[in-house]
């Protein structure tokens, strides 16, 4: 019953994140309710979400992609794409992604 309650919260969350765009904040144990009663799993306490604005979009399914692929030259360029900091040597940072991985 674990394995088959993980794999639906694994789909109802990959859905909820890639297909609706809806990120939930503070997703945990407590956050879901499960009935013996009839074999449902409910999340709840949205109260912390985001979603990826438009413009970023394309930009955040590469380093999705990057990230499960393990192609560290594109994580790198989606990270400092990302990167709200002005000090910021690319150089150094892709050479300690690729230490780390």
């Amino acid at each position: 019953r674990k394995a088959w309650l993980a794999k639906e919260l694994f789909a109802a969350t990959m859905g909820m994140f890639l297909r609706d765009n809806f990120i939930h904040g503070d997703m945990h144990g407590g956050n879901v309710l499960f009935s013996d009663r009839d074999g449902t799993a409910t999340i709840i306490d949205a109260g912390v979400v985001t979603a990826i604005e438009p413009d970023y979009q394309h930009s955040f399914a590469s380093f999705l992609l990057a990230l499960c692929t393990g192609d560290v030259q594109e994580l790198g360029d989606r990270l400092l794409e990302f990167n709200q900091r002005e000090a910021c040597d690319p150089l150094a940072f892709r050479h300690d992604i690729a230490e780390t991985t």
